[in-house]
């Protein structure tokens, strides 16, 4: 039972640790960050952010009737099927909840290196997944940006398209 019980409680501060630094990830790429800011670029780094080649993302969601937003396990409920959802493609996705919001940077290997092609639009391989998301949610997605620090110029585009969205048209 003892053994049974520490080994619980490590798993739940585990737990925890993980969940504060996917937070502060989060953050800080929606807030932008100075590049000189080494805290800043030390995190980013460790979990494959500053990698050359990249594209970037921004799925913003909330519910059709936008006051259940307001109820935190809906709010989870939708941050989990959108996960669900970008988790079926070969994706990097970091989700989390702000203004009640389901937000989620996305990104992805842009090109293998200098001399191939570029992929398609990371933007255009989200899509038909996150139609699959259900009938109850409104999503924008934003153009591609090469670099993290245009994250929080892409975020805006996924508001601007999440304002776009309706009933008939879920995914913009």
């Amino acid at each position: 039972y003892t053994a049974t019980s520490t080994y619980v409680e490590h798993t739940r501060m585990l737990a925890e640790a993980e969940s504060d630094r996917r937070a502060e990830l989060l953050t800080m790429l929606l807030q932008g960050y100075d590049e000189s800011d080494t805290h800043a670029a030390q995190l980013l780094r460790k979990a494959g952010y500053l990698e050359q080649r990249q594209s970037y993302c921004v799925v913003m969601a909330r519910s059709v009737n936008a006051e259940e937003m307001l109820s935190a396990a809906r709010a989870q409920r939708m941050a989990d099927a959108v996960s669900a959802a970008l988790a079926r493609t070969n994706v990097r996705v970091l989700t989390g909840i702000r203004d009640n919001h389901v937000i989620a940077v996305v990104s992805a290997t842009r090109r293998l290196s200098g001399w191939t092609a570029p992929q398609s639009l990371l933007a255009d391989r989200l899509m038909s997944p996150l139609r699959l998301v259900g009938p109850a949610a409104l999503i924008g997605v934003s153009n591609d940006v090469p670099a993290t620090s245009h994250i929080p110029r892409a975020a805006a585009e996924a508001r601007v398209a999440l304002d776009l969205a309706s009933v008939a048209d879920r995914v913009k």
